[in-house]
């Protein structure tokens, strides 16, 4: 019999890859962090300032109320903390919360999950009054995190062991312990499909959902409406749609979500559904932990976008980098002569975790006319110039080209070559380490402050930074909006790398000298 040679015939069927090809470590740690950031506002806005009232002898679930309901249903949590005692409970409420923050940040993940696990089961189940759908999928998620690696990336636990990693050389672990198996994503992912489904079959067997009244009258029940129906009359003309569209979309969510072309655009209708329930019914945080389920299907590409290991940096910091950009990275123009441009540069690199930055040097102005038309080499010299990936290229940007989104595209993205602060923000999107800043920059009035900083920095660059060259020359009358003959641009940047080549051989030679003496 012959042996297999069709490759074909050897590649794994999507079944196999589907069960078994490892995913990024970081599909179920963003399940943990979002899970822990939801649990740990619902903890601190609604559960802290009502403690009293939910647990105490004076509020509505005194101990002993609910003895019985937990010997019929075996609810074995809630015995162990039977007992309305303020000063136990508060002691074990904020243990319980500083679980929930090291579950969030990753440090002792596997022990701080068990813990987490364990406090919302004993709190939930000592008041079960205060159960709803949302407390429901959070046990389950927590359940199932417990057991899950979601420490292995976004954490301080995947940090400590990387670094031993790194330190003893062995570079395969190190890559290995980028990926997890993928039974721990799969289960999430069915998890939200299981949940859509079934809650889909359950409203087929009610009346109203069949004649589209169902959701006018949720609108209309005081119970749990945010809004009494004469502060804001719903037409049926606009409640029948959103009924039949929203029973559709819960029966056939599992279909839609596992063909490729339906998925991201079944996500954001979903996750635009929860924020509209959210907003409009009160029924908990049943919205917020739903949307936290989502994170599992963010796919491998982003991550790798995002976090790497990228193309590395591994030139001098004051030469350019020749290479080819992709259609998701950014070209950041620098002044290479600027030693204060060398060190932000030095920085951005530092914060590059996915690579997608490519650096470029002003000087080279060929190059400039050729990638970047219309920027001028005294704005150059002025402020930092950053040109923007593709816009497109990604799923995301596939559905923001069709027309109707194209003003949507252009608000979030802005033009495609920036400068100043602008460019900086625009660059801090593709850098992770600063996502939690990132919002701060949009703020009113934050923008300005910065932009004024920006400039103060960038005219006075040459005075907060020795110049050994003579490329103070040319920032000098950038600034000054005078006229630059190319023939004198030629020679103070040639004296320029000039000095500086001599500046290094003369540093090499000082060392060489070193060593022999030694």
């Amino acid at each position: 019999m012959e042996p297999l040679t069709d490759p074909a015939a050897l590649s794994p069927s999507r079944w196999t890859r589907f069960a078994h090809e490892p995913l990024r470590a970081e599909r179920i740690a963003v399940a943990r962090i979002f899970f822990a950031f939801v649990l740990l506002g619902d903890q601190i806005v609604q559960m802290l300032p009502f403690l009293d009232w939910c647990y105490g002898p004076n509020g509505f679930a005194p101990a002993g109320l609910y003895d019985g309901n937990w010997a019929e249903t075996w609810r074995w949590a809630g015995t162990l903390l039977g007992t309305d005692n303020m000063a136990v409970i508060t002691t074990c409420f904020w243990l319980w919360v500083a679980a929930t923050f090291a579950f969030l940040v990753g440090y002792f993940t596997r022990a701080a999950g068990v813990l987490v696990w364990l406090g919302a089961m004993c709190f939930l189940a000592r008041n079960p009054m205060l159960k709803n759908g949302g407390d429901d999928i959070l046990q389950i998620a927590l359940l199932l995190l417990m057991f899950a690696p979601c420490g292995r990336a976004l954490s301080i636990d995947a940090w400590r062991r990387r670094r031993k990693l790194a330190a003893a050389g062995d570079g395969e672990a190190l890559r290995a312990s980028r990926f997890v198996p993928p039974w721990a994503v799969r289960v999430f992912q069915l998890e939200l499909c299981t949940i859509y489904f079934f809650t889909g079959l359950a409203k087929l067997g009610g009346e109203t959902w069949w004649q589209g009244t169902s959701v006018h009258y949720v609108l209309n029940d005081i119970t749990i409406s945010r809004w009494s129906f004469a502060q804001f009359p719903v037409p049926i003309w606009i409640t029948a749609p959103v009924n039949y569209i929203s029973l559709a979309f819960e029966v056939f969510f599992p279909l839609l979500v596992l063909w490729r072309r339906t998925r991201f655009w079944t996500l954001l209708y979903g996750i635009l559904f929860h924020v509209g329930i959210f907003l409009s019914v009160d029924v908990g945080w049943f919205s917020i932990y739903t949307i936290a389920l989502y994170g599992v299907w963010i796919p491998d590409a982003w991550w790798w976008r995002y976090f790497g290991p990228g193309r590395g940096h591994d030139g001098p910091i004051d030469e350019p980098e020749n290479m080819e950009a992709g259609p998701h990275d950014y070209r950041v123009y620098f002044d290479t002569l600027c030693p204060i441009c060398r060190r932000s540069r030095a920085a951005l690199q530092r914060l590059d975790w996915g690579g997608r930055l490519v650096f470029r040097d002003i000087h080279d102005r060929e190059r400039m006319e050729r990638e970047v038309p219309g920027v001028s080499y005294s704005r150059a010299l002025r402020e930092i110039i950053v040109a923007t990936p593709e816009q497109g290229s990604g799923v995301w940007g596939r559905g923001l080209r069709i027309a109707a989104f194209g003003r949507l595209r252009r608000l979030l993205f802005g033009p495609k070559v920036l400068g100043g602060f602008a460019a900086l923000r625009r660059v801090a999107w593709a850098l992770p380490a600063v996502w939690p800043v990132l919002p701060v920059l949009y703020v009113p009035l934050v923008p300005t402050v910065a932009r004024c900083v920006y400039r103060a920095v960038a005219r006075n660059r040459y005075r907060l930074a020795t110049c050994e060259d003579g490329t103070c020359e040319l920032h000098l009358r950038a600034l000054a909006k005078a006229n630059l003959d190319e023939a004198e641009i030629r020679r103070i940047v040639a004296q320029a790398r000039g000095s500086r080549a001599a500046a290094g051989e003369a540093g090499a030679g000082k060392a060489g000298l070193g060593q022999r003496n030694g």
